[in-house]
Order: C-alpha cells, then sequence, then structure tokens
C-alpha cells in the first residue's frame, strides 16, 4: 500500500508527463527569423497550443474563436504567440452563454 505522499507524488508526476505529450509543430527558418507551420486543428508551438480553422478562425478550449487570416500555411513565431495570445484573450464559452 502506498503512503499518501508517494500517491501524492505519483500523481504529480504523471501530471508532468502527460502535460508535455503534445509536440510543436514543423518549423522552418526563413529571412533570419523561425516560422511555425500551421495546419488545421490543434496547433502547439513552445507550450502553447491553439486549434486553427484555415477557413478563417482560432480557438482555445473553453474560449469562443477568434477571427485569423484564412489559408495560412507558416506565420512566424511572435505571429503564433500573437495568435494564441488573442484566442486565449476571448470570452469563456460559459460566460457568453450567461454562466457567469
Amino acid at each position: 500500500m502506498w503512503t499518501r505522499s508517494q500517491t501524492v507524488f505519483a500523481f504529480v508526476a504523471l501530471i508532468g508527463i502527460t502535460a508535455c505529450d503534445v509536440p510543436d509543430n514543423p518549423t522552418r527558418q526563413q529571412g533570419g527569423e523561425i516560422q511555425v507551420q500551421l495546419t488545421k486543428g490543434l496547433n502547439c508551438y513552445s507550450d502553447e497550443c491553439f486549434r486553427y480553422d484555415p477557413a478563417g478562425s482560432i480557438d482555445v478550449a473553453g474560449r469562443l474563436p477568434a477571427r485569423a487570416a484564412p489559408n495560412l500555411s507558416y506565420v512566424s513565431a511572435a505571429q503564433f504567440r500573437t495568435m494564441y495570445q488573442t484566442a486565449l484573450r476571448r470570452p469563456s464559452v460559459s460566460r457568453s452563454l450567461g454562466d457567469g
């Protein structure tokens, strides 16, 4: 039987392992800067993830979608971060439904 501290340690270790299982999107060097490839669906770079729809939207889980330029294939690392922050600042889904 595990002690409480062993159980807590195992739980924290498991969370740490599962938190890092999403790989970064492919990148390329262009014009002296890193560019991140965007694909339809989940996109991650430097521990920041959002979903991209080439029809022109991005969203972070639990937030309303934000507009994005359609049909992007690559963006700079700085643009990726800006897109992530924009999506993160959108109202939460529950707030839009009048729950808070």
